[in-house]
């Protein structure tokens, strides 16, 4: 067999993986991951469940790989504002705007993304990807900060580590408000007062929070 044989085989199983993750990660979005089995995922993703054996043996070996999708949808729109080339009050308004704007366009995101959270947590050779993930996020936006203060454009009143794991903690918190009781959260006023907590945490290193360790 050639390397361009090889090679397009690859590709095509690729693609039929990929297939098999976005559609248990729809099925899952609509049922729920204990409410769904692998033949409602074979017939999700229109093939035969003897076929999905073949590429998963289980769902729980499919439980990272949906986690990974699900991560990847959003972090393609946070990554494409966190790079663009603005002040970084403009960025912090750009994501904050595009994060509702995700979750509005895929209601189902952060109920499978929590649901998934969970179950890994409880499984000890899920946990460690779960941990890491949260990190990888965590450190991304960080990074954004970290930057920003060193090319003089602000001073961080606290430490960027920590601005960046309260920007994802008043995220989750909201995503979970939207998910259960959106027509009773007050959105603007939300994410008004969400980007102003954050850009608080901007200011001269003088007038820095006190060290409360």
């Amino acid at each position: 067999m050639t390397r361009r044989v090889e090679a397009e085989d690859q590709g095509k199983r690729n693609e039929r993986i990929n297939e098999i993750i976005r559609a248990a990660y729809d099925i899952m979005g609509r049922k729920g991951f204990v409410n769904v089995s692998l033949a409602d995922i074979a017939v999700e993703a229109g093939i035969s469940k003897a076929l999905l054996h073949y590429y998963f043996k289980d769902k729980d070996e499919l439980v990272g790989e949906i986690y990974r999708y699900a991560m990847r949808q959003y972090l393609g729109t946070a990554l494409s504002v966190l790079n663009a080339p603005l002040p970084l009050k403009e960025r912090v308004d750009g994501l904050v705007e595009s994060f509702y704007a995700f979750i509005q366009s895929d209601p189902q995101w952060f109920t499978v993304v929590m649901e998934l959270t969970i179950l890994g947590l409880r499984n000890p050779s899920r946990k460690e990807e779960i941990f890491s993930q949260h990190v990888f996020i965590r450190d991304l936006t960080a990074d954004v900060f970290r930057k920003a203060k060193e090319e003089g454009e602000f001073s961080l009143r606290v430490n960027e580590d920590v601005v960046a794991s309260i920007m994802l903690a008043m995220a989750n918190g909201f995503a979970m408000s939207y998910a259960i009781a959106r027509d009773a959260t007050d959105i603007p006023e939300f994410f008004t007062y969400f980007k102003k907590m954050i850009m608080d945490l901007v200011g001269p290193e003088e007038e820095s929070l006190p060290n409360r360790s």
